[in-house]
Parts: structure tokens; sequence; C-alpha cells
């Protein structure tokens, strides 16, 4: 079993891209509008590669369905041989081609007529390894306007790409996938593949994954491969899950205001991982923290309700990416600062008594009569 490979062959199988989606669509509708490059861009694992074979068998269908027939020989084809047998086809990887001869033999190859499909089609993925040399060999062919052959780059890096061509081209995000969303696409894949699970994994599996399609398969695919139910358990013993429960752990105890323990507890996490994973991991939970129905995790957000306080310290960390470990307890002092002060005991005195009794509608309290010679004393401290 290999649930990794199941790439989907279709639109409607994409998950969680429907924004990208509906902008491709509208250029395959509208393809006088189409331009002779497109860049996919987004975190590595949400479906870019994926999408990109989509957009490219409809580009090369010769049929009336503009988002691809499946019935004519191009269309057939890819769905007998597979796309990578397509002669009008051809897919690059910019890392292992990365050079400006391989750009100039792949824009020359694109000059020709299509074989079988209405135009030939060139994916480049990780297109942000091409030297700035293959760049100004493909420049002049987006430059042009026919779209006999269309260039379709892919990547995870798309501010390396220079702004020359990304002006050039068709611009399309791709985000990460809501959790929601990608615990429901986990479901429907273990039921397909004959997987038990409980719903609380699944849950655990998506935070593991931050919103990546693939990484949440795979986790998936590993925890299946043990033959039982994928539990809570059976994720930790496959996807170290170590610094998350050691985070939450840390916030918990930062909280509950035990200042000794948490102290404890950033020294171990100075053995575990540099200071500004650890400082993500901590902002992931505190944001889970604040709208989570979670008993466990509402506590952090009950000890630490400040939540600008909170998030300007995780927030400037997590962006510190070569700190030196120790600064994590640095972190812990600055989390501690800001939990709200304890209020001291408030004295009432007899007017403010009164003031309350009279709002409440409470009887007011007795005083005590002075006697004449009590209150000359009194006269005399003063």
């Amino acid at each position: 079993m290999n649930l990794i490979a199941q790439r989907p062959s279709n639109w409607i199988s994409v998950i969680g891209q429907q924004r990208p989606i509906e902008v491709l669509q509208a250029a395959l509708k509208h393809q006088k509008f189409l331009s002779r490059g497109l860049i996919l861009h987004g975190v590595v694992g949400v479906g870019k590669t994926t999408v990109a074979y989509l957009l490219a068998k409809a580009l090369m269908c010769t049929g009336q369905d503009y988002l691809g027939c499946g019935k004519c020989p191009s269309c057939e084809l890819i769905q007998t041989g597979g796309i990578d047998n397509h002669p009008d086809f051809k897919d690059v990887h910019g890392a292992a081609k990365p050079g400006v001869d391989a750009a100039r033999e792949i824009v020359e190859s694109s000059t020709s007529l299509p074989v079988l499909g209405r135009r030939r089609i060139i994916v480049i993925d990780e297109a942000h390894f091409l030297s700035p040399e293959a760049w100004g060999a493909y420049l002049k062919t987006l430059e042009a306007g026919d779209t006999d052959a269309v260039f379709i780059f892919v990547t995870n890096q798309v501010n390396a790409i220079q702004a020359n061509i990304r002006s050039r081209c068709i611009r399309v995000q791709f985000d990460r996938v809501p959790d929601a969303v990608l615990v429901g696409h986990l479901a429907s894949v273990a039921a397909k593949n004959d997987i038990a699970y409980e719903l609380d994994a699944l849950r655990l599996i998506v935070r593991q994954a931050k919103g990546v399609v693939r990484d949440a398969v795979q986790y998936l695919n590993t925890c299946a491969a043990l033959g039982v139910t994928v539990d809570a358990n059976v994720v930790k013993t496959c996807v170290d899950t170590s610094l998350e429960d050691l985070c939450e752990k840390l916030l918990l105890t930062i909280a509950a205001k035990d200042q000794i323990e948490a102290i404890k507890l950033a020294d171990e996490l100075v053995r575990k991982d540099l200071p500004g994973k650890a400082a993500e991991h901590m902002l992931s939970l505190y944001s889970r923290a604040i709208y989570t129905k979670d008993e466990v995790l509402n506590k952090i957000y009950v000890g630490l309700p400040d939540v600008g306080k909170v998030a300007d310290v995780l927030v400037k960390w997590a962006a510190v990416h070569n700190a030196p470990a120790d600064v994590i307890t640095i972190i812990v002092y600055e989390l501690l600062k800001t939990q709200p002060a304890a209020r001291p005991p408030q004295t009432r005195d007899s007017n403010t008594q009164l003031r309350d009794n009279k709002t409440s509608g409470a009887a007011p309290t007795p005083q005590a009569k002075r006697s004449p010679l009590a209150s000359l004393l009194d006269d005399e401290a003063v």
C-alpha cells in the first residue's frame, strides 16, 4: 500500500485549493486572455504539481470541454498511459537542468508543432533552481503572444524568480490546507484503504502536517503500516510529537505560575530544539488555546489572557532562526512577565460600605457610639 502515490486525477479531487483552481479554470475558459507562462507557487506538498498536470491535460485537450473532455485522443492517451507518455508534454526538474543550455534546448523544442494535442506544454518543477542565464533564455519566449506552447513554472520560492519573469506570467498562489478540510481528507483516504482510526489521531496528524497534504497522507501511511488501529499513541510512536508536547507542558506550567517547574522545562527544551522552532510551536498552541474548547489547552489562555503581550513575545522569537538554545530561558521569563499582576486585597472604609449598602438595598451597618471623652481624645490625637 502506497497512499502517497494517489495523486488526484481530476479537478474535484484536489484538496483545499478552491481559490487557485477557480483562477486557473477561468483562464482555461477564456483562453484568449491566456498567458504563455504561468507560475504556480506556495509551500511544498499542497498540490501545485498535481494542478499543473491537470492544467496541462486541459490545455492539450482537443475536445470542447475547456477543463479536459476525457474523450479526445490527447485525453485518452493520458488516461491510459499517463501524461509523461504524451508526445506534446515535457516535465523538467529545475534542479536537474538549471543551466542555460538546457533552457535553450527546451525553448527550441517548444517551437515545433504539437503532435497529438492542441499545444505543447512544458512543466518546470522547482523553477527557483534555474540560473539567471536560463531565465534569460525563457524571457523572450514568454513575451511571445501566441500560446501554441505554454510554460508552467512550479515553485515554493516565488521571490527567487526574477521580477521581469513574474510580470510576464499568470501567478497563482497555493495555500496551506485548513485543518478541518485535511482531517476530512484523511478520513476519506483511511476509508478507501480500510484503515481503522480514531478521529483524535487524525487531528493530531493534521497538527503535525501544518496544512501540507503530502505530509499528512504520508504520516497516515506510516501509522497504518503498523497494522493496528491508528490512535493517538500510534501517531506519537510514528510521528515525533515530543517538541509540541513539551511546549504545551511548558505553557501550561507558565499559565499556572509555577516558575520553578517552568525553568526546569526550559532547560529540558534547550536540549531539544532551537528557540525559534520552539516559539513557533508555542505560538501555534497559544493560538489554538484562544478559541479551542479543549479543557487542557484552554488553561493556557486563562493563565495568559493578555493576547497582545504573549503574541509579541512568541512572534519576536519565532522570527529568530539562529538564536542560541539558552534563549529559550529568556522566552520563559518574558512569558512569565505577561501574566496579570495579582490584585492586592482591598480595604473598605465605612463610607464605601454605606454606599454599597444603599446600592444593594441592604440595611446600613450600625456604627458604635462615641463617648464625649473618646471624641476629645481623638481631637487631641489629631
